[in-house]
Order: structure tokens, then C-alpha cells, then sequence
């Protein structure tokens, strides 16, 4: 076998082929598996635009740049790109080059086919771009055989698991999970192989360090080619903080049960709708005494067995804290033998986002509270009117934070944040406080011990408002500081207004700036004091000059619909100050500042504020007014032709009239002219018919017959015409007279009998 056979042979086993290009003569040389690999034929000679048919199209341009790099050295010509085979202009291949040497002269390289197609290498593209976003992933992701041995691990598995790769490569999955929860995986993993999906299984893990974490699972089963399940792709995400955060929230159901069951107080929330949501033993108790069971979930609490007076008083206190007010109401009860006074404390229920979802009634017995402040009021009766006339909390501690004296305010507000009154000598920062807040009034408390006045606002803890408190140090006789004294009070209202007085100043100025109506304000004595940007525009002055200015000042030059000048106390706004009125549609000219007219259409009105005088708005009507002239001239045109078309129409009239005075004397003419001939015609007629001067043939006296048949119809058309005319006149008298209507059929058959005839058209009258 000579090397030529063998270089062929080689060239069909390998699937390569080798070219070169002459670039000086254009002519290339190729191998035969040069031309195996493009599915065609040995051409015998192959050109230098051959080369370029044989590229896919949209592979050319990098081919291209390949070719220049290896011309002028840069790389040598080794590229993948595809081809188009000539026998089948459909199906396209990946052919990669081999390193090749290259000259000025010439470039030479070798091609193979490679045993993949250009779409499975699309699909390792895929693959390849999913295995990235896998292994890069924070979700943990893994692999698992049907042994439920872990086959493949991402960098997010890595993360929460804390096993490298290659520690959890053939760990079964079964060493992860904690021992109570192992068996429940081997049996998912059974289901696993008959091609269930397991989708959001809630389990326990272990990571690396031995720590315990909450993972939600999902596992996928994993097939071949030939679609056998071969393992399974499990997708993990770390929920140990959702447990806790469910944990938290059970613990806190729990605590705020145990809170309401252990409260002596009746405790129960009603919906916006009056509802029931929620109460404690001690209201369903009371409510079961008054109406015979509990409430259901959803029920209206104003049940027709409550007194008509007392439910329209609890729909009051609901509606009021609906509107977001909290508020306590003391009442005298006869629900037990004895009468007892009770301290309701109602406050609106809100939501995360702070809206009303509801109410929450506290009902506590205050009966021996009452006696007892009765007794106190009696000995301190000067110091409790003066701290209880005040809608404020009122108290002082000593050097140990005990409390000294409060008001009853006081006690709401510990009542509502911390849910307990304190009692006089008692600490005021007890365990109950809470370690953060018992620091910072500590600290509020200390500053105002070491002497020093303060002022601060906190927002409450236990509700949706802000107070107050003023801290004040409380000195003897001796200057000695023995204690603070502290003022709150609830300014969440103050708030509220003060943010709405920013939101209405805000809305003002946008406004204000927005409305495309020139707006100008005065003080009581004409000076300007606010313009906006569309008065500005209107009047062609700047504001800065505009404001500099009154508003009778000799700068404004006004000018009537005459165009002669206005004096200023024509002036719409200095009219409205003078005369405390609304001064409407005032139009007027006003020379802005270019020099050119402006008409203005001017509203003032005065303003009803201590050292204000007039707002005045305007806007601009000059094209309106122009508009107006041009309407009005154009009204003056048509006026003048409406007069001339009129005499016109008048005059077409008289020559309509004598046109028809014309023709009704033609037509009484001509009927008159045309009745003496008629006249003869009929009376010959009659003579034929009689046989008076001889005998017709049956034919000749049908003839005769249709003769005198048509005269009478023309003598009848002549007296229609003369009728006609004499209705025209006014001359035409109707005389109704009975009529029989077999004899008009017959009349008018008889009419038309002759010309059906003629069309050989049988006409019958039938009774």
C-alpha cells in the first residue's frame, strides 16, 4: 500500500481531512476527507470563493478574523465553526481546525468531524451553564443514588451543611437526618424509585459541627436516556429560623392565654363588625350569667338579651375606639347583688400595619380602689386636685425610684404596658419594665436627681401613641434633691395634627405651584406677599419683582375693554379688600413686562385671617378675547349677508308666486279648451253606439265602446284638473255623499279593462 492509500485510509478511520490555500494564486488543495467531511465531490480544482460556501453563514464573520490572525501571526489557525454540507443544505456540523502554519503566501490546516452534533453541543452548553448555576447557587442542591448515597453536592450544600464535597461524596443521606426522622427518608426514598415526587418534607439535620438545623426538602426523581430512574436531584432550604419564629409565636399564644385566664380583669375584643374575637374565663362567665352561653366566634356582642340602654352605650365606646380613640369609662354595676365600680378601658386593636382591626375592653372592679382613694383624696384632697384635674400623668419617685404619689393616668399607663398598678414606695423599675426601658428612664430619673430639667418624648410600648414627660428634680427646704417628679402626657394626637399640618402645608404647594391659574396673596394692606410660577408666567413679571410690589402699585398698568387706562380702585382686588366681597370675572389688560397686552380674566376674594387681605386668581383669556373679535366680526358678516340673501329669497318668491298664478290659469285654460272638443268626441260616440245611423259588427261596436270609455276617463282627468284649480283658489267645496264600494271596483276595473287587453290580461271582479 503506497503512502497516498494510506494517507486515505487514515483520513476514512480518523474522519479528518487536510487543505491548503494558495493565496497568490486563489487555488486550493484539499484531501479526500477534506471533501468526505463536506459530503461532496472532488470538484478537481477548488477556488478561494469555495472555501467561503463551505463556512456557515453565521460562523463567517469569526472565520474570517481566524483566517487574518494566522496571516499576519497573531495565532495560528485553530478554530471550531460550522459547516454546510453540499449534500444537505439543511444539516449543519462543528468542524474544529488543527494548529496549522501560515505564510504570506499561504495557509495550511487540517478538519476534522467531530463525533457530536452541533446540537449536542448546544445541550452541553446547557448542561454546562446549569451545572454553574448549581454549584454556585446558595440553595443547597445534591444528587442521591437509589441507595440514598449522596452522588453530587454544590457549593450550597457545602454552606448548610458545612461537608466539603468531597466528605459528602457515598455519605449515605441517612447520616444527615436525626435518628427519629431517618426512617421517614428511607421511606420517601422508596417512593422515590416508583417515580414519586417528595415535595416540601419538613426534617431535621445535622451539620458538620453538630449542630442541629431545620431543613425543608424537596427530591425529584433523576432519570436516564432511556427514561429509568437512576436516583434523585434534592433541593434543601434552611427553615430553622421560620420554626423559631413559629415556636415564638406559640410561646406568645401562650403567654398572652395564661395572661387573659389569670387576669381578674374581664378581658374580651370585638371586630370592626362588633364580632366576638376573644375573651378570658371571667367574661364568658359574666356574659353566660346575662345571656344564658357563651358568644361564638363571629357573633354580634349587642345581643337583644344587654338592656337597649346599655348596648347603645357599648356601641358608642366601640365606635369611638374605632376611630382610633382610647379612652376609660367608669361605671357603677348592678350584675352582681351588690353595687360594684368597675374601670373599662377601651382601645382600639391594631394590626403590623398599624390599622384598626377591632376593639379591646379591660373590665376591672375598682371597688375597693375607689374606697381607698376616697380615704387618700380626703387627707390629700389640695394635692389630688391638682394632679387629677389634669388629662396628664402625674408622679414622683425618690432617690431609689420608688413611687411617692401619681394620679391616675399613671396607673393607666403602667396598667396598659405593663399590665399592673403600682403601689406607693414601690420601685418603679422592677423586673417588669423590661432591661431596656428600665435603663433609659433610669437614666431620665438620674438626671433629674443630679438636678438637671428635661424634656423628653418616647413612643408607648404597649399602643400606638407618643407621650410627653417632663423631669423635674424635686428639692427640700434644705436645697437637698430628694426625688424627681415627672408630667407626661399623651401628645400622640399633637403629633398626628402637626404631621397633618405638614402634609396640608405640602399638598398647599403643590397646589399652590401646580394649577396652571395664576395665584397671588396680600396682607391686610395690599402688599403682595406669595405669587406662584403660573402668575409669573401670565403677567410676564419675574416673582422676585412681582413680590416687591402692591397690589395697587403704579407698576401694574390695567386697561379696560375700551382700552382706555383703569384707575386702581377699579382694580378687582383692591375692590374685594374695600369691600369685603367677592369680586367675580373682572377682565381686564394688563401691559406685561415685555410690553405686550395680556387679558386677564380676575376673581379677589378676602381673606378671613388676622393680617391677610386678599387671595387674587387669574387666568389668561387673551386668545379668548381675540377669539370674541374675530366672532364678532365674523357675526357682522353674516348678518349683512343674511339681509341680502333674504331680499333675494323675498324677490324669488313674488316670480314663484306669479309663476304659480301663471300656471293655474294655464291649466283652467287648457282643461276648458280641452272639454269642447271632448264634448263632440263623446256625443259621436254615443250616436255609433246607439246605431242610430246604421249597425256596427260586434267588433266595430267594441271599438266604439273603448271610444267613448276613454273620453269619459279624459273628461273625468279634465274636471280632477278644474277641481284641482279650484282648490288652489280656495274655491272647492267638499259634499261628502255615500258611496258603494262594489261599484268604485267596478268603475276602476272598467278603466283599466283596455289597456289589460291590450296585454292579454284577464281581470275579474268578484263580489
Amino acid at each position: 500500500m503506497n503512502t497516498q492509500s494510506l494517507l486515505e485510509k487514515t483520513e476514512r478511520i480518523a474522519q479528518i481531512g487536510f487543505w491548503e490555500l494558495n493565496l497568490v494564486t486563489g487555488i486550493g488543495i484539499c484531501s479526500s476527507g477534506f471533501f468526505a467531511i463536506h459530503g461532496m465531490e472532488d470538484p478537481g480544482v477548488v477556488y478561494a470563493s469555495d472555501f467561503r460556501f463551505m463556512g456557515y453563514l453565521e460562523d463567517m464573520p469569526f472565520i474570517e478574523r481566524a483566517y487574518a490572525d494566522a496571516l499576519t501571526g497573531v495565532r495560528p489557525y485553530d478554530i471550531e465553526h460550522r459547516i454546510t454540507r453540499r449534500s444537505d443544505a439543511q444539516s449543519v456540523t462543528f468542524m474544529p481546525g488543527a494548529r496549522s502554519s501560515a505564510t504570506s503566501r499561504a495557509i495550511r490546516s487540517g478538519c476534522m468531524e467531530p463525533p457530536r452534533t452541533s446540537q449536542s453541543k448546544q445541550i452541553r452548553l446547557a448542561q454546562a451553564q446549569l451545572a454553574a448555576i448549581v454549584e454556585h447557587t446558595d440553595v443547597a442542591i445534591f444528587g442521591i443514588d437509589l441507595n440514598i448515597n449522596v452522588i453530587s453536592w454544590n457549593q450550597g450544600a457545602e454552606k448548610l451543611f458545612g461537608y466539603s464535597p468531597a466528605e459528602a461524596f457515598g455519605r449515605p443521606l441517612t447520616s444527615l437526618i436525626a435518628p427519629d426522622h431517618a426512617g421517614e427518608i428511607a421511606r420517601y426514598a422508596h417512593q422515590l424509585s416508583k417515580g414519586a415526587v417528595i415535595s416540601n418534607l419538613e426534617t431535621r439535620c445535622y451539620t458538620k459541627d453538630g449542630s442541629m438545623i431545620h431543613v425543608m426538602v424537596t427530591i425529584s426523581p433523576v432519570r436516564d436516556a432511556n427514561g429509568v430512574i437512576i436516583g434523585g436531584s434534592s433541593i434543601a432550604h434552611d427553615i430553622s429560623r421560620l420554626k423559631q419564629m413559629e415556636e415564638a409565636l406559640c410561646v406568645r399564644d401562650e403567654r398572652l392565654t395564661a395572661v387573659l385566664e389569670n387576669s381578674a380583669d374581664r378581658i374580651w375584643a370585638v371586630d370592626v363588625g362588633y364580632g366576638f374575637v376573644i375573651c378570658n374565663e371571667s367574661f364568658r362567665t359574666g356574659i353566660i350569667d346575662l345571656i344564658g352561653r357563651e358568644f361564638e366566634p363571629g357573633e354580634c356582642v349587642l345581643h337583644p338579651a344587654i338592656p337597649e340602654p346599655a348596648r347603645n352605650f357599648w356601641q358608642g365606646c366601640y365606635d369611638r375606639a374605632l376611630r382610633g380613640e382610647t379612652f376609660n369609662v367608669e361605671l357603677h354595676t348592678q350584675f352582681q347583688p351588690e353595687m360594684r365600680h368597675r374601670d373599662y378601658r377601651v382601645s382600639p386593636m391594631r394590626n403590623a400595619r398599624g390599622e384598626i382591626t377591632g376593639v379591646v375592653v379591660s373590665d376591672r372592679d375598682i371597688t375597693q380602689r375607689t374606697q381607698a382613694e376616697a380615704a387618700l383624696r380626703e387627707h390629700e384632697s389640695r394635692l389630688d386636685a391638682l394632679i387629677e384635674s389634669l388629662d396628664e400623668r402625674i408622679w414622683a419617685v425618690d432617690t431609689e425610684y420608688r413611687l411617692v404619689v401619681c394620679n391616675e393616668r399613671f396607673h393607666e399607663g403602667t396598667t396598659a404596658a405593663f399590665g399592673r398598678r403600682y403601689a406607693t414606695g414601690e420601685c418603679l423599675l422592677d423586673e417588669r419594665v423590661g432591661e431596656a426601658p428600665r435603663t433609659q428612664w433610669q437614666t431620665y430619673y438620674d438626671r433629674a436627681l443630679r438636678g438637671e430639667r428635661l424634656r423628653v418624648e418616647t413612643p408607648a410600648s404597649y399602643q400606638d401613641s407618643t407621650f410627653e414627660y417632663y423631669f423635674n428634680p424635686v428639692i427640700d427646704d434644705t436645697g437637698q434633691v430628694i426625688g424627681a417628679a415627672v408630667h407626661g402626657r399623651d401628645i400622640t394626637a399633637r403629633k398626628q395634627a402637626e404631621e397633618a399640618v405638614k402634609i396640608s402645608l405640602t399638598k398647599y404647594l403643590t397646589l399652590f405651584e401646580s394649577v396652571p391659574v395664576g395665584i397671588t396673596i396680600t396682607n391686610d394692606q395690599g402688599k403682595i406677599l406669595e405669587t406662584n410660577s403660573a402668575a409669573e408666567r401670565v403677567l410676564g413679571v419675574p416673582r422676585a419683582e412681582h413680590e416687591q410690589r402692591t397690589f395697587d402699585s403704579s407698576e401694574w398698568i390695567v386697561i379696560r375693554a375700551d382700552g382706555s387706562l383703569m384707575p386702581p380702585d377699579e382694580f378687582a382686588s383692591v375692590r374685594a379688600l374695600k369691600e369685603q366681597r367677592l369680586i367675580e370675572n373682572s377682565e381686564m389688560g394688563m401691559v406685561s413686562g415685555s410690553g405686550s397686552v395680556v387679558w386677564i380674566s380676575m376673581n379677589a376674594t378676602p381673606i378671613q385671617l388676622p393680617g391677610y387681605g386678599v387671595v387674587i386668581a387669574y387666568t389668561d383669556i387673551t386668545a379668548r378675547k381675540s377669539m370674541e373679535e374675530e366672532l364678532h366680526d365674523l357675526n357682522e358678516q353674516l348678518e349683512l349677508r343674511v339681509v341680502e340673501r333674504t331680499a333675494q329669497l323675498e324677490a324669488a318668491l313674488v316670480e314663484v308666486q306669479h309663476a304659480s298664478e301663471l300656471k293655474d290659469a294655464f291649466l283652467a285654460s287648457v282643461s276648458h279648451e280641452l272639454r269642447t272638443p271632448l264634448t263632440g268626441v263623446l256625443g259621436l260616440a254615443d250616436v255609433l253606439e246607439t246605431q242610430t245611423i246604421g249597425e256596427l259588427n260586434e267588433r266595430r261596436l267594441h271599438y266604439v265602446h273603448l271610444i267613448h270609455q276613454s273620453g269619459e276617463r279624459l273628461n273625468a282627468m279634465i274636471s280632477s284638473i278644474l277641481d284641482y284649480t279650484a282648490l288652489l283658489a280656495g274655491k272647492f267645496v267638499f259634499e261628502p255623499c255615500p258611496c258603494r264600494l262594489v261599484e268604485l271596483a267596478a268603475s276602476a276595473l272598467h278603466r283599466i279593462l283596455p289597456a289589460a287587453d291590450a296585454r292579454s290580461i284577464k281581470l275579474k271582479l268578484t263580489a
